[in-house]
C-alpha cells in the first residue's frame, strides 16, 4: 500500500468515525495523518473545527501550525496549484484564532 493509499484510507476512516459519532477515534485517525505530515487539507481541518468546538484552542493552534509548515512546503515546491490559497487560509485561520484566544484571557 503506497503512502497516498495509506493517507486516503484513514481519511475515509476519520471521515465515518465523525458520521458514527465518535469524536475520539476520529481525532486520534486525523492526529496521526498530521504526524506523517499529510499533504491534504482534510484532516487539519477537521481537527480545528473539533478543537474549536471543544474551545481546546492549544490544540487547534499546534495543528494549524502544522498545517502551515505542511503547506509552506507545498508552495515552496510549487508542483501544485492548491498550495497557496491553504496557506492563506491557514495563515488567516491562525490570526483569527490568537484574536479569540487572547479575547478569551
Amino acid at each position: 500500500m503506497t503512502r497516498e493509499d495509506r493517507d486516503f484510507f484513514d481519511v475515509q476512516k476519520g471521515i465515518e468515525y465523525e458520521k458514527r459519532g465518535e469524536i475520539d477515534k476520529a481525532i486520534s485517525i486525523y492526529e496521526k495523518l498530521v504526524r506523517r505530515k499529510f499533504e491534504g487539507s482534510h484532516a487539519y481541518d477537521r481537527l480545528c473545527v473539533i478543537y474549536r468546538k471543544q474551545k481546546a484552542y492549544e490544540l487547534e493552534e499546534r495543528v494549524l501550525l502544522k498545517a502551515i509548515a505542511v503547506f509552506s512546503k507545498i508552495v515552496d515546491e510549487g508542483f501544485r496549484s492548491d498550495g497557496p490559497p491553504k496557506l492563506a487560509r491557514y495563515k488567516e485561520r491562525l490570526e483569527k484564532l490568537h484574536k479569540k484566544m487572547d479575547e478569551s484571557k
